[in-house]
């Protein structure tokens, strides 16, 4: 399967920018206790990762069930990427406050021009300012 990626410029709010931002800080957060804890115990496997961190991590964030399945995802698809430059140690990966927060299916959705998030706080729904480009794409 082919995937596609559209660039989309979302129109938020000040109140909005910020819901986003702690979503993106929070993520961070999770994924840098997950790399400790992958690291601890030596343990890559998105799947092993899940089973051994889910609950744990569950119980010290806000972030919802789904976004903490991501994050487990994010760590280990950035742990496969330092893997593949094969060099002889591995360096620990940190996530940033003002890293990438993966929504898939499930945390957003489109409705009638508009895009539907995942907050800390629940969804919000941005208007979506679309050129030519991404309206024959969408």
């Amino acid at each position: 399967m082919q995937k596609r990626t559209a660039s989309i410029k979302l129109v938020t709010t000040a109140q909005q920018s910020a819901l986003l931002s702690a979503v993106q800080t929070e993520s961070a957060r999770v994924c840098n206790t997950l790399v400790l804890l992958a690291q601890k115990n030596n343990c890559w496997n998105h799947v092993k990762l899940h089973r051994l961190a889910y609950y744990p991590i569950r119980a010290t964030t806000t972030l919802g069930s789904q976004m903490v399945c991501n994050a487990l995802k994010a760590v280990c698809n950035a742990f496969k990427s330092l893997k593949s430059k094969k060099t002889k140690e591995l360096p620990r990966s940190t996530f940033k406050p003002t890293s990438s927060v993966h929504y898939d299916k499930r945390t957003y959705s489109f409705k009638e021009g508009a895009l539907s998030l995942y907050t800390l706080s629940g969804r919000i729904v941005l208007p979506m300012a679309l050129g030519e480009p991404q309206k024959e794409y969408l």
